[in-house]
């Protein structure tokens, strides 16, 4: 399938938006802007995982790409790191080969996990995903926590 073949309604609409991605293979790095270019996002490419982290510090981009090397315990202390930046932090897509056991957190720090290889659809469903996710975050976030013991105010 060509990107121009794509149908418009599964393209997530991302103009305006910040879109920062790193990946450590410089192939997929060019993927991933070809087709990100088709979402009208504003791309912000990183040279390493220091420069992702970094870009999300200055920019506070909407959606967070972040590519795995064959290193299965990285990705969770950098999403985490990337979740303690800011109080509503941006919707992560961590994109990982599939021989990368990832164990069984209770809550991932990433919103979506997707696999190597993909299609552009795959990726756009996991954006649109991921992002669907960061909102429903951010609103519980503004909601009363409740403690366990205590009464409900009325």
């Amino acid at each position: 399938m060509k990107l121009q073949e794509l149908d418009a309604k599964k393209v997530p609409a991302l103009a305006g938006e910040s879109v920062a991605f790193w990946d450590p293979s410089m192939f997929l790095r060019m993927l991933l802007r070809l087709m990100l270019e088709e979402t009208g996002a504003d791309l912000v490419e990183a040279t390493s995982r220091a420069h992702l982290l970094s870009i999300v510090r200055e920019s506070r981009p909407a959606v967070v790409l972040i590519g795995t090397g064959p290193m299965p315990g990285l990705p969770m202390a950098f999403c985490r790191q990337l979740r303690a930046l800011h109080r509503e932090p941006p919707a992560i897509v961590l994109i990982k080969p599939r021989s990368l056991p990832l164990g069984r957190a209770p809550v991932a720090p990433w919103d979506v996990a997707m696999n190597k290889p993909f299609t552009p659809l795959q990726l756009f469903a996991a954006l649109s995903r991921a992002r669907t996710q960061a909102r429903r975050r951010a609103r519980a976030g503004r909601r009363p926590v409740l403690r366990p013991g205590k009464p409900r105010a009325r």
